[in-house]
């Protein structure tokens, strides 16, 4: 995670965005589910890369339906179908809150 942060820190572009959602993925790998949602959604406050921050929004969605959280869940998935329907990751929020 820290070669990451270092890229955050020194990028500005789509390379930072996906340093910043691999750290929430690094995250995520360690069950540390709170503070993976937190580094998840700067993705999709702080840069402009619709891919990324598809991604990142359904993998915080992710973090919250481990957190028990579905309500919060469902509103990440349904902003990735509303905001990003043309992202590869729309179809799976789209299945994701059909199962919930």
């Amino acid at each position: 995670m820290r070669a990451y942060e270092k890229i955050v820190e020194k990028h500005k572009g789509e390379t930072a965005a996906r340093a910043q959602f691999q750290i929430g993925e690094c995250l995520f790998a360690q069950e540390k589910f709170e503070p993976a949602v937190r580094e998840l959604l700067k993705v999709e406050i702080l840069y402009s890369y619709p891919e990324w921050s598809a991604a990142a929004l359904y993998e915080a969605g992710r973090c919250l339906e481990r957190l028990g959280r579905q309500e919060q869940a469902r509103s990440q998935f349904a902003q990735v179908t509303e905001k990003y329907e043309k992202t590869s990751w729309s179809a799976m929020a789209s299945k994701r809150l059909t199962e919930l």
